[in-house]
């Protein structure tokens, strides 16, 4: 909106509040008490016949279910025109939007933000915002050559334009494995401990040594696919990252927060999706499928 766009929202849970009110930000970076009004309806189908130029998907990833979230979003889409960007957490979440949509553009988009809805449309964010996307490219429509395609420049500098931080990338995957590092262990290890980060390292020294072990794996699951960009250094710079605000705050992440309110786990996505690759090539992840199937057991409890 900021950049001149005309936004809808598509609002379950907040839609009442959001529809009366509009929503408001509380920000680190732009400030406190920010309203932002765009258009909101409750399902998809109340926009079908609108021309979308971008899609922005925004839910939680959980592939494999039927409807897909991709199946929902028919009527917003229109074929050959209509760029999707997949805001979501975890690998492979693709598949499905690559397999309903050849002839669109399709943006996968590693989001760095910390924001916590904490009532009905109200939205605290901290201090991290980073968007880094790219196009992907498996479906032959597009030729990256030495630039990347219009549609993603075009989105990264809309997100510029609205006072963000975007950037763009010829091969998002690895972007994504490196975010991997961060979701595929604190998330599970916080979820399970009910404790935030800060918590977890104060808790023993060897949940440190335990944090490393996990990021190994998922690096080593990396490199199977060509990822070798994905390094040991990654993980410790963003677990350094962590050690330095932990005597300052600790942060919960987003499956923690799931488990704290009894809502679904963004499971296979991050987790399960990991575990299939590396048995498909060979990988050891003796300590991802432990808490594959840990977290399986509580999300049957959550039930």
């Amino acid at each position: 909106m900021q950049s001149g766009c005309q936004v809808t929202a598509v609002c379950r849970s907040n839609y009442s509040v959001a529809k009366q009110n509009g929503f408001t930000l509380d920000s680190a970076l732009f400030g406190n008490h920010i309203r932002l009004r765009p258009r909101v309806v409750r399902r998809v189908k109340e926009v079908e016949g609108t021309i979308f130029d971008y899609v922005l998907v925004a839910t939680k990833a959980f592939p494999g279910t039927s409807p897909s979230t991709a199946d929902l979003l028919k009527p917003a889409i229109k074929i050959g025109y209509t760029s999707i960007v997949i805001l979501q957490n975890g690998i492979g979440i693709e598949n499905e939007y690559e397999s309903l949509y050849p002839l669109n553009t399709i943006i996968s988009c590693v989001v760095n933000l910390h924001a916590t809805q904490h009532s009905p449309a109200v939205v605290q964010m901290g201090l991290s915002q980073l968007l880094e996307l790219g196009v992907l490219e498996s479906h032959g429509l597009h030729e990256m050559n030495d630039n990347p395609p219009e549609r993603a420049t075009t989105f990264s500098s809309l997100i510029l334009r609205g006072g963000g931080k975007a950037n763009v990338f010829q091969n998002i995957q690895p972007r994504r494995w490196r975010k991997l590092l961060i979701n595929a262990s604190w998330n599970p290890v916080c979820a399970l401990t009910r404790l935030d980060d800060a918590t977890v390292l104060r808790s023993c020294p060897e949940a440190i040594v335990y944090i490393r072990r996990l990021m190994s794996e998922i690096i080593n699951v990396a490199h199977s696919l060509g990822h070798y960009s994905v390094s040991q250094a990654d993980a410790e710079e963003v677990l350094n990252a962590i050690i330095d605000r932990s005597s300052m705050c600790g942060h919960e992440p987003s499956m923690s927060s799931d488990v704290r309110r009894r809502r679904p786990m963004e499971i296979e996505a991050i987790l399960g999706n990991t575990i299939r690759i590396a048995k498909a090539n060979s990988i050891k992840v003796t300590n991802l499928e432990g808490l594959y199937v840990l977290l399986c057991g509580l999300s049957l409890g959550l039930d």
